[in-house]
């Protein structure tokens, strides 16, 4: 398969099941599974919207750029059409080189920056 139809599998994973949006967002990965999502709005930002990552496949996608710090409990791929800027700590909360029975994981794919 080819690196533009593996993105599309992103996008199309995030839109099927996944958490797709279509602006800037600023994503908080939270200890206790969740994530808060708040979406860019002019020069600021909407509240954020708190989501249950287990009741999504996984795919957090956005089509403009992606903010993210936190702390990841589960499995995410984090993809942004345009680019991902780490913003502060960016942890497991289970971390799997000192606990191999961890199930957190975190892939990051950029298609920018």
């Amino acid at each position: 398969m080819a690196g533009a139809d593996k993105l599309e599998v992103l996008k199309t994973a995030g839109q099927n099941g996944g958490l797709r949006f279509d602006k800037e967002i600023n994503v908080e990965f939270k200890q206790d599974g969740t994530v808060e999502i708040a979406e860019r709005q002019g020069w600021g930002w909407k509240s954020p919207v708190s989501y249950d990552l287990d009741s999504y496949n996984g795919v957090l996608s956005s089509s403009k750029t992606v903010h993210v710090q936190g702390t990841l409990k589960g499995k995410v791929t984090l993809h942004s059409e345009e680019k991902v800027e780490i913003m502060g700590d960016l942890v497991y909360a289970n971390d799997p080189r000192k606990n191999p029975n961890s199930t957190d994981m975190l892939g990051i794919v950029s298609e920018g920056d």
